[in-house]
C-alpha cells in the first residue's frame, strides 16, 4: 500500500489537501502499473522457463525452440526510425536440452540490436543438437541482430551429421557477438561467417571447443554462390580451450584481425602418422585489403601430438603475424618430431611481417617462395626463442618455390633474422645472425661480435681450447686478440691461436711474432675476408701454447663478422 502523510500540526487549505490527494492518486495508480507490468513479465518469465523445461532431461519434446524467436521478436522495443531494441534475457535452467529444429532465429522481420541467451552454468545448461538432417544449423541470423551475448551453455553437435553452431550472413547488421564461458563439442563449423559486410567484433572468453570442429571455430569462405568479405575483422579470444580430436581453429579466406590471449589448443589425436590432425591458423588467400591481414597470439600453449597437426598455413603477402612467448615443444620427447612440418608461409610475392618471440619451438617451419621475390624486403624474425632438438639454426627451416617453378632462385629465398636463438643446451652453436642474408636480393645485413672465453672468464690456459661454431656462410671480417699490460704476473711466452677445424687448419690471428711474456699483454687486430662456407669453415677453435699459467677477465678473443 503506498504510503501517506499524517496531517501536520499546521492548518492546510481545502486546496492545498485536494493537491496532496490528487498527487498521491497518481502515485498509487503508477504503482499499480508497475506491479501489473512485473506480473505480466513474471507471467512471461514463467511461460518461457515452463517451454524450456519442457525439453529437460530425456524430453523427446522439440516443438517450442522456433517459438523462442517469435517470443524474442514480439517482445522488444519498437524504434521506428531505427533498429528495434531487444529487452529479452533467455534465461535456461540447468538441465539436458534436446533440439531438432534448425535455423533458430532466423525469421526475423525486422533487425534488432540486443539478446542474451543464458544458462546455469558450463557443463550444467547442456543443449543437444538433434537435427533430422545433415548439413544442418542450430542457429542462424540473417542479418537481423546484432549485439547477441551466450553465456554459460555447452552446445553438443552431432559429428556424423555435420552439424554446425550458427550461421551469420551479415551486409552489414549483424556484428557484436560475444561468447562467455561456453563449450562447443563435435560440430563442423561454429561459426560460419557469411555476406558482404561487418560480421565483426566476436568476443569469446573462457570458451573451450572439444571433440571434433572439423571446419573452424571461425570459418570464413565460399559455399555456392555465397561469398564472404575482408570486412569481417577483430575476432579476441581470452583464455580459450581448443583441445579437439582433430580439426581447424581458425579457417578464414577473407577477413582478419585475430587476437589470442592465452589459452590451451591440442589436437589430442596420437595414433602416429596415422593420426588426424588440424590446423589451428589457416589463413587463405593472397589477395586481401589492406588493414586486414593481422594474427596476434600470447602467451599460448600448443601440443602438436602427431605430424598432421600444424601450428599455421598462412597465405597472406602481407599484414603482420606474431607469437609472443607460447609454448610450442611440449612433444619435443618424440625423436622424430624434430622432422615435422608444424609451420608454413606462401610468399606468392612476398611475406607478411612475421616474428616469433620468447617462443619455444618444435618441428619445422616451411617458406614456399616465389622466384622472383628477390626484389622484395623481408621482415622475419626469430627472436629469443629456443628449439630443445636442433644443432643448428639452419635445420629449423624448410625452403621451396611455388609449385610447377623449376627455377631454384637462390636470390628470393626470404632473409630471415635469428637474434639471440637458444639450442639445445649440449651444443656450441652461435645463432645471432641474418639466414640467406648474404643470398637474398634486398637483404639488410648486420656486423656481429662474437666474444670467446673459458668457464672462468679468461682465454684459454695450461693448453685447453675453446671450441665455437658461426652461423652458415658467415664471413670473417675482423679478429682481436687483446690483454692489457701487467692484467698477469706471469713471466711465461705465451701465445694464443684463433684456427679453423679444417685439416689443414686456417690461423686467423694469433699472437706471434711478439714471442714476449704474458705479463707484457698484447693487442692483435687481424682484418680479414674469410667465408664460413663449410661446417668446418664454421667451427673455430681457440687455444694456448701450454704455456700459459694464469688467468685474467682482461683477455679478449673478439670475432666480427657479418651474416
Amino acid at each position: 500500500m503506498p504510503l501517506r502523510l499524517n496531517r501536520t500540526s499546521y492548518p492546510i487549505t481545502n486546496t492545498e489537501q485536494n493537491k496532496i490527494n490528487d498527487n498521491w492518486g497518481k502515485i498509487e495508480n503508477s504503482h499499480n502499473s508497475m506491479e501489473e507490468q512485473l506480473t505480466n513479465s513474471s507471467q512471461k518469465l514463467n511461460e518461457t522457463t515452463a517451454k524450456l523445461n519442457s525439453l529437460g532431461k530425456n524430453s523427446t519434446d522439440f516443438s517450442n525452440w522456433k517459438d523462442l524467436s517469435k517470443y524474442i521478436q514480439d517482445n522488444r522495443y519498437v524504434n521506428p526510425d531505427g533498429n528495434d531494441k531487444g529487452k529479452v534475457n533467455i534465461i535456461i535452467p540447468a538441465g539436458n536440452y534436446y533440439i531438432a529444429d534448425t535455423d533458430v532465429l532466423s525469421n526475423f522481420t525486422k533487425r534488432m540490436s540486443g539478446l542474451k541467451i543464458s544458462g546455469a552454468g558450463r557443463e550444467v545448461t547442456a543443449i543437444y543438437f538433434l537435427p533430422t538432417k545433415s548439413n544442418q544449423y542450430l542457429f542462424n541470423n540473417n542479418d537481423k541482430i546484432l549485439n547477441i551475448h551466450f553465456e554459460d551453455i555447452i552446445f553438443f553437435g552431432n559429428t556424423s551429421l555435420n552439424t554446425n553452431f550458427m550461421l551469420s550472413t551479415s551486409h552489414g547488421g549483424a556484428q557484436n557477438y560475444t561468447f562467455n564461458r561456453c563449450s562447443f563439442v563435435n560440430f563442423d563449423k561454429v561459426i560460419d561467417l557469411q555476406g558482404t559486410n561487418n560480421n565483426s567484433e566476436f568476443t569469446f572468453n573462457h570458451c573451450g571447443f572439444y571433440g571434433t570442429i572439423k571446419d573452424g571455430v571461425l570459418f570464413v569462405g565460399e559455399i555456392g554462390t555465397s561469398r564472404a568479405s575482408d570486412q569481417f575483422l577483430n575476432y579476441n579470444f581470452f583464455a580459450c580451450q581448443f583441445e579437439v580430436q582433430s580439426g581447424n581453429f581458425i579457417n578464414m579466406k577473407y577477413g582478419g584481425n585475430i587476437n589470442v590471449y592465452g589459452g590451451s589448443f591440442i589436437h589430442i589425436d596420437s595414433d602416429g602418422d596415422n593420426a588426424q590432425g588440424g590446423t589451428f591458423f589457416n589463413l587463405r588467400t593472397n589477395s586481401h585489403s589492406y588493414g586486414v591481414c593481422r594474427l596476434f597470439v600470447v602467451g599460448t600453449r600448443f601440443e602438436f601430438r602427431n605430424r598432421n597437426s600444424k601450428l599455421i598455413n598462412c597465405e597472406w603477402n602481407t599484414g603482420n603475424i606474431e607469437f609472443l612467448n607460447c609454448d610450442m615443444d611440449s612433444y619435443s620427447q618424440i625423436a622424430s618430431s624434430v622432422n615435422w612440418e608444424v609451420a608454413k608461409f606462401w610468399g606468392y610475392d612476398s611475406f607478411p611481417v612475421i616474428k616469433f618471440d620468447n617462443c619455444s619451438l618444435l618441428g619445422k617451419h616451411h617458406y614456399q617462395y616465389n622466384p622472383q621475390g628477390a626484389k622484395y624486403f623481408n621482415s622475419i624474425v626469430y627472436e629469443s626463442c629456443m628449439h630443445s632438438l636442433l644443432a643448428n639454426i639452419e635445420d629449423l627451416f624448410i625452403y621451396s618455390t611455388e609449385p610447377n617453378n623449376n627455377f631454384y632462385n637462390y636470390g628470393a629465398r626470404p632473409a630471415i633474422k635469428i637474434r639471440d636463438f637458444k639450442v639445445h643446451p649440449s651444443k656450441i652453436a652461435v645463432f645471432d645472425t641474418n639466414l640467406n642474408g648474404t643470398t637474398h636480393g634486398r637483404a639488410i645485413l648486420e656486423k656481429k661480435i662474437l666474444s670467446i672465453k673459458s668457464n672462468e672468464g679468461s682465454l684459454p690456459y695450461g693448453g685447453r681450447m675453446e671450441m665455437v661454431k658461426l652461423p652458415p656462410g658467415a664471413i670473417i671480417t675482423k679478429v682481436m686478440l687483446y690483454c692489457p699490460k701487467n692484467a698477469v704476473t706471469s713471466g711465461n711466452i705465451a701465445k694464443f691461436t684463433l684456427a679453423t677445424n679444417e685439416k689443414s687448419p686456417m690461423v686467423l690471428a694469433d699472437t706471434s711474432p711478439l714471442n714476449s711474456r704474458y705479463a707484457n699483454g698484447f693487442n692483435v687486430q687481424n682484418d680479414v675476408w674469410f667465408v664460413c662456407d663449410t661446417e668446418e669453415k664454421r667451427t673455430l677453435i681457440l687455444k694456448d701454447n701450454g704455456n700459459v699459467d694464469q688467468t685474467t677477465v682482461k683477455g679478449l678473443c673478439l670475432i666480427e663478422y657479418i651474416q
